[in-house]
């Protein structure tokens, strides 16, 4: 596991950066984000990259667990959290909730990845 304090995980978010590219080379943008979703498990599973699908957190308010709970899209080595989007362009409303979504999973950093447009869009996040 590598580790810069200035740049944690930087050798895993650019290998799913890099994958996430070749995917949207691919495919396009035209998908859904379960198309997407599919393809990111199939290119983990072939470069051997352990990753986690769909993962259940937990919210808390206060000192109470909510029965709300958010699902994370993948958790890549125990430590990178990635949300897929196939959105217009990447918002501020999406970089507020990666940091929810990472405050939650008690994880450092995130990555959130945009199939909708053109080119892949992505914004490496750390909390």
């Amino acid at each position: 596991m590598e580790h810069d304090d200035n740049f944690p995980h930087k050798e895993t978010t650019y290998n799913i950066i890099g994958i996430a590219m070749r995917i949207h080379r691919e495919l396009g943008s035209g998908f859904l984000e379960a198309v997407y979703e599919e393809a990111l498990i199939a290119e983990f599973n072939e470069n051997n990259i352990s990753y986690r699908n769909q993962i259940p957190l937990e919210i808390h308010y206060k000192n109470t667990r909510l029965k709300k709970k958010y699902r994370a899209d993948f958790i890549i080595d125990g430590e990178v959290l990635v949300e897929i989007k196939k959105t217009k362009g990447l918002t501020k409303i999406d970089e507020m909730q990666m940091i929810n979504y990472l405050k939650a999973s008690n994880l450092k950093v995130g990555l959130l990845l945009n199939f909708g447009m053109g080119s892949l869009q992505w914004k490496r996040m750390i909390y």
